[in-house]
């Protein structure tokens, strides 16, 4: 929680203080990234199966993750790869400048609407019935 924290602070903060304006924030999105994907998978998951966003699932990135490699050592590692892209992408696009920033983000975003087709279609969760109440009696 205080690294989120840290994290959303920063976003707030950066555009007042890099000099970048909207492309600061495009860069703080950059490096919460993971989190916006997992997010937006989630949400995108559920509305389609008519399942309430509020409701608990194994529909998440690292459900998913966990499926297709069997493994939560491989998981993780993928994720702090991926992290560890993020970050980079945001570092080299805000030292070069308002464009590059942009293109990045644009080229992430077009990337992650592939990884979340690929992980909806041969990764879904199948919906489930909901479960029947129990009487008091």
């Amino acid at each position: 929680m205080p690294i989120g924290f840290i994290a959303a602070a920063g976003a707030i903060a950066a555009p007042s203080q890099s000099g970048l304006g909207f492309a600061a924030l495009l860069c703080a999105a950059l490096v919460v990234g993971l989190v916006i994907l997992d997010t937006t998978l989630v949400v995108i998951s559920r509305r389609r199966r008519g399942i309430s966003l509020l409701t608990g699932g194994r529909d998440h990135l690292t459900h998913r993750l966990l499926a297709m490699t069997g493994s939560p050592h491989a998981v993780a590692a993928m994720l702090g790869v991926l992290q560890l892209a993020l970050c980079a992408v945001a570092l080299t696009a805000s030292e070069s400048g308002r464009e590059a920033v942009v293109w990045a983000a644009a080229g992430t975003v077009v990337i992650a609407i592939a990884v979340i087709t690929v992980l909806e279609i041969r990764y879904s969760v199948p919906r489930t019935a909901p479960v029947p109440a129990r009487s008091s009696e």
